[in-house]
């Protein structure tokens, strides 16, 4: 678990990996839970080898409010997650968890 701040219309990439040999599917899911007073948006991108990063889907979460940011069901080459503060005036407080998903499916 981690704490994040973010300046008010500011963003904070959280994570990001990737690899241009082999996709992979091996990325967390995130537990965002805003602490702060102003409600914030958590996105998640994925990329092709060559190419820009496109927005796959996200969420929002207002404040005192808990939410899960899945991760991408199929492999991709590049990820990350980016979590943008939505007010122009407030500060942004977010506790961040990753949950990896299981080596093999069985387990």
């Amino acid at each position: 678990m981690r704490i994040i701040y973010i300046n008010p219309t500011q963003t904070f990439e959280l994570y990001a990996a990737g690899n241009i040999v082999m996709p992979t599917t091996h990325h967390p899911d995130f537990t965002i839970k805003n602490n702060g007073p102003a409600p914030i948006r958590a996105v998640n991108y994925w990329s092709s080898p060559f190419g820009d990063y496109n927005q796959y889907t996200f969420i929002d979460i207002q404040p005192s409010e808990t939410r899960s940011l899945q991760r991408l069901p199929n492999p991709v080459y590049f990820y990350k997650v980016v979590v943008i503060n939505l007010s122009s005036y407030q500060y942004a407080e977010a506790e961040v968890t990753e949950v990896y998903p299981s080596p093999h499916p069985a387990l």
